[in-house]
């Protein structure tokens, strides 16, 4: 579920199965790079756009429990109707991932918020992320 707004107009969109997949590495026993994937294309007023987001970003872990703190950059390319604009941010979060089992799979809860920056086509924009998923780690 993403909630977006900008401008005083607000959007909630709810995808599935999965608009977003994360990609992430280990870096030692105290982060983690992980890169949330975003490609979507959305149907509104007879009008079909495609969005694309690539948010690069640094799981650190708090404690021994799961939880992190994550700390990442954004940008969004967005095309619909012969026009396309791009938009730079960042933002933060905090999650938990639980491993389900002695398998490789974990469950994921994660919030988190990003503010985009306002450029020459696009307004500022306040993105609240809530995610619940999954993570299969290849070792």
């Amino acid at each position: 579920m993403v909630y977006d707004r900008s401008g005083g107009e607000s959007r909630t969109s709810f995808a599935i199965p999965i608009p977003t997949f994360r990609i992430g590495f280990p870096v030692g026993s105290s982060a983690s790079i992980e890169s949330l994937v975003i490609l979507q294309i959305v149907n509104e007023d007879d009008e079909t756009s495609t969005v694309i987001g690539l948010l690069p970003g640094v799981n650190f872990p708090v404690g021994s429990s799961g939880m992190y703190l994550r700390a990442e950059l954004a940008w969004t390319y967005a095309a619909a109707g012969g026009n396309n604009v791009s938009q730079f941010g960042f933002g933060g979060g905090v999650g938990y991932k639980r491993a389900m089992g002695d398998g490789p799979v974990s469950l994921r809860l994660e919030g988190a918020i990003d503010q985009m920056i306002e450029n020459d086509d696009l307004a500022s924009l306040t993105e609240i992320r809530a995610v619940v998923g999954f993570s299969i780690t290849v070792e």
